[in-house]
């Protein structure tokens, strides 16, 4: 849901998940963790940002930074296979396939891809949390070190002085519809 700031043009994106699907598919924890992660403020910078949450008896509500671009799942859609600074390595005809992919498939990695690329996705993708690539007491460094991102420049990447693979645009709250009648007035969101 797209929604505005009373009294200003700032948009931001609310999340809204239904608490009985949440317990229903097993997902409270990854929830509180998707919130947590969320919450961590303004860095990394690849993620956007909480603003806040609330909840209703029935539904959770994540009010977060408005970017244009789409999901995750919107990228698949539209190039069906990354390349490999952007790929994941599992594979479905839809999200829950995709999922059960994750959970119970073992990897096969495409020829194309780089030893450096197969062994850092072995690496995140170990089934075991602790032995996972960066699960360490050294784990920023480890992650850092690796041959994967031996041409990375974490400290211009950190200064923002690298160029992302791909930019949202900036957005502003979106114009009323031109055919609307000015007397037309704006309706307040009614909640069940």
């Amino acid at each position: 849901m797209l929604a505005e700031r009373r009294g200003s043009a700032e948009l931001f994106a609310i999340k809204i998940l239904k608490k009985d699907v949440v317990v229903q598919d097993d997902d409270a924890a990854s929830t509180l963790v998707e919130r947590r992660v969320l919450a961590l403020g303004p860095r990394p910078h690849f993620l956007t940002h909480l603003h806040s949450t609330f909840q209703t008896p029935d539904r959770l509500y994540f009010v977060m930074e408005y970017v244009t671009g789409g999901d995750l799942m919107y990228h698949i859609q539209q190039v069906g296979k990354f390349k490999e600074p952007h790929a994941p390595p599992f594979d479905g005809e839809d999200e829950d396939e995709l999922f059960q992919s994750i959970l119970e498939q073992t990897v096969t990695y495409p020829k194309a891809l780089s030893r450096e690329a197969v062994a850092i996705c072995k690496g995140f993708l170990t089934k075991h949390p602790g032995k996972r690539l960066g699960a360490g007491p050294g784990g920023e460094q480890e992650v850092r070190g690796h041959p994967f991102f031996r041409r990375t420049d974490w400290e211009r990447l950190e200064r923002l002085e690298v160029p992302p693979p791909f930019t949202p645009r900036p957005v502003s709250a979106p114009k009323p519809p031109q055919n609307r009648p000015k007397n037309t007035p704006k309706m307040s969101p009614k909640y069940p």
